[in-house]
């Protein structure tokens, strides 16, 4: 019983942390993309160019080359305009 109050408790106070000062016109995705041949970077609506390799939640390696090594060994390369998300999930640049 002490453990499922333990619970509800972290829940709670986890959900309020969580949706404090967050709307969905607030929230913004974090995600990379090829620009002009650089990888850059946007958390929280702000884009700096990536300086180092990083590690998405589907086990893939992102490079500051534009190089995504996928977790079975294989690698791709984003062409201009396509963005990864922290899941490792490529989209193709919107067409104008």
């Amino acid at each position: 019983m002490k453990k499922l109050i333990g619970v509800l408790i972290v829940s709670l106070i986890s959900f309020g942390a969580f949706s404090q000062g967050t709307s969905s016109k607030t929230i913004t995705k974090d995600y990379f993309f090829m620009k002009d041949g650089k990888m850059m970077a946007t958390k929280n609506g702000e884009s700096v160019e990536m300086t180092n390799n990083v590690h998405l939640i589907n086990g893939s390696t992102l490079k500051t080359d534009g190089t995504i090594e996928m977790s079975d060994g294989s690698t791709r390369t984003l062409k201009e305009g396509e963005t990864v998300d922290l899941d490792g999930k490529i989209s193709k640049p919107k067409k104008k």
